[in-house]
């Protein structure tokens, strides 16, 4: 049997004088993550039990590591039905590529090529105003991108791993802040996010609360974002 052990979000305890969920900061954002494993498959685990994997991973993948467990990798799709829906000869279950996440296993059998990079975090407001913010990490370092005012946090998780202070006002540190920066703009102009988010290669200042995903309130070709007052 294979067991996983996760939490969506972590609270903050006094973190930053802040308390609950909600915050990119690690106290809520990182979370536990623990994959138990039968006897039956040691003889493809590469790894020893007890072990801690430095790549990141997220609640995205727990969907597809039980795909991979119960040996399901790919399905016909039939008929040809509209949205994307799988006709009645399918088993309903998603082809490679079209999951978000990845099968842990993956990691566990040594494959490690390929896997992210790092991950992204999002928060609509929530709580007050200036809770409203995007992020990427690698769990060695966190962009941040608030929002509200368009400032930017910059984190060495390495060598502050409890994000007491924001590097990205340091000028050693400007070239790793043009690279996360970067990614997160890469990011929003591949997910056709539009000019609300980013413009003209500049993240863009977003005062009202917007909701975006590719699969709400619908596909991102017909609504790509929703906007809130």
């Amino acid at each position: 049997r294979l067991c996983v052990f996760a939490s969506d979000h972590g609270d903050m305890k006094g973190d930053h004088f802040m308390g609950r969920k909600g915050y990119p900061y690690k106290g809520s954002a990182h979370g536990p993550f623990m994959v138990s494993w039968p006897k039956s498959r040691e003889g493809s685990i590469a790894i020893r039990r007890g072990s801690a994997l430095s790549q990141v991973i997220e609640l995205r993948d727990i969907f597809p590591t039980f795909l991979d467990a119960a040996n399901v990798t790919a399905f016909q799709r039939g008929g040809g039905g509209g949205g994307g829906e799988a006709g009645p000869a399918s088993s309903g279950v998603p082809a490679p590529g079209e999951l978000d996440g990845a099968s842990v296993l993956r990691l566990l059998r040594g494959e490690t090529s390929g896997w992210r990079e790092f991950v992204d975090l999002e928060h609509d407001i929530c709580y007050a105003p200036t809770n409203h913010w995007n992020a990427l990490t690698d769990d060695k370092t966190k962009y941040i991108f608030n929002a509200h005012d368009a400032s930017e946090m910059l984190f060495d998780l390495q060598g502050d791993p409890g994000e007491s202070t924001s590097l990205h006002h340091h000028p050693r540190w400007s070239p790793t802040l043009q690279l996360w920066r970067q990614r997160m703009v890469a990011q929003f102009e591949r997910e056709g996010r539009g000019d609300t988010w980013v413009k003209n290669g500049v993240l863009q200042q977003r005062v009202k609360g917007q909701l975006y995903s590719p699969n709400y309130p619908g596909h991102a070709e017909s609504a790509p974002f929703l906007r809130r007052s």
